[in-house]
């Protein structure tokens, strides 16, 4: 995959974090920024929080 965009990317903390699929347009799949996209997504409640904040402040600016 390319370098993510603001766009194809959306982090909630450390190890907590969303990205575009790469075959499935309009699907999202979780990654961590701190251990890798295979990596199990884990993060305390404020970075899960921290997220979900994130994508709704984007809700309806991202096409899928």
């Amino acid at each position: 995959m390319s370098e993510p965009t603001d766009t194809d990317y959306i982090a909630g903390g450390r190890r907590c974090a969303i990205r575009r699929a790469e075959a499935l347009p309009g699907w999202w799949v979780a990654t961590s920024p701190r251990n890798g996209d295979e990596a199990l997504v884990e993060g305390s409640w404020d970075d899960w929080v921290t997220l979900a904040r994130s994508i709704l402040a984007l809700e309806g600016t991202l096409d899928a």
